[in-house]
């Protein structure tokens, strides 16, 4: 297992601008935003505590109370794919050794609903992540990826490369309109509250296609599932591996084996059923022993199912 880690500018990219030679920042490497760690424990608390929003278009923060979010009796919704979009082949894999393989047919679905985010923050600074689409214009990933104190609060733009594979993007470039994460994230970044949405301004889930999700209050320990986004140090290239869940903390965080690295945070935790693509957590953490996903609740359910409407 290969812990997340900051990847950091090279000082070689100060040396191409002094002599006047441009590179994107999509062609340098980008450090990658980890979260913070928590003293806050928790067992069976939800994980939304509220709905802190950013908007980009009117430089805007609001919060949205629970209460407007309609219940939902609901405990899984179904994943979206597009006519004529081509199916990958589920094959399951067993963890190992650093077991990551890279993932080519990235217009395939359910790659083509993943990407890579390059997020930049007030104080200019770039990052990398990963997300995933759950409805036609709204995605999930990692809160931790948007917003950040020492870097100046929300992220003043993300673009979002679904599909991406290495320096193409053969689905598009979108820019979010709209943020979306928790108010506890917000007040002290808790890592126990590490989610956030994306919205966009046109349907990109219906090109690139969507997840599903699905929650449960009864232990998730043995469920085979997949874990799949951009390491920072890959260059924009999709890595997949899979392994078993095993352990949980309450209704918080999924613990697992399986291999990533820094630039992941924000992937899918996926499982597939029956035709069906269904996250069951959002990758946020890596430790020396265990990775760990920000489990989907009923309260996380909720929230990142009623937003399909939104």
């Amino acid at each position: 297992m290969k812990k997340d880690a900051k990847i950091l500018f090279p000082l070689f990219g100060l040396l191409l601008s002094i002599f006047g030679i441009h590179v994107s920042a999509e062609q340098i490497p980008m450090p990658i935003r980890e979260p913070l760690p928590s003293n806050e424990t928790r067992s069976n608390a939800v994980s939304v505590s509220g709905i802190s929003s950013y908007s980009f278009t009117d430089n805007k923060e609001l919060e949205i109370p629970l209460e407007k979010i309609p219940k939902s009796v609901s405990t899984n919704s179904e994943a979206f794919i597009p006519r004529g979009v081509s199916v990958e082949p589920m094959f399951r894999q067993i963890i190992g050794v650093d077991n990551r393989t890279r993932v080519t047919n990235t217009t395939s679905f359910p790659n083509s609903a993943i990407g890579q985010m390059v997020i930049t923050f007030p104080n200019n600074k770039q990052y990398v992540g990963t997300t995933w689409m759950e409805g036609n214009k709204v995605a999930v990933t990692a809160g931790h990826t948007v917003y950040s104190k020492a870097d100046g609060g929300w992220a003043k733009r993300v673009v979002f490369y679904p599909g991406r594979n290495g320096g193409l993007s053969p689905l598009g470039v979108y820019y979010a309109t709209q943020l979306y994460t928790d108010t506890k994230y917000v007040a002290s970044e808790n890592s126990n509250y590490d989610w956030r949405m994306l919205r966009f301004a046109t349907n990109v889930g219906a090109k690139t296609g969507y997840f599903g999700a699905e929650w449960t209050s009864s232990s998730q320990v043995g469920l085979n599932i997949t874990v799949r986004g951009y390491p920072g140090e890959k260059s924009g290239q999709l890595w997949t591996a899979s392994g078993n869940i095993t352990g949980q903390v309450g209704y918080a965080k999924t613990n697992y084996l399986i291999d990533t690295t820094g630039g992941q945070s924000g992937a899918p935790a996926y499982y597939y059923v029956s035709g069906n693509y269904r996250a069951v957590g959002i990758h946020t953490n890596s430790y020396s022993s265990y990775n760990q996903a920000q489990r989907i609740d009923s309260s996380l359910f909720k929230i990142i199912n009623n937003a399909r409407s939104w």
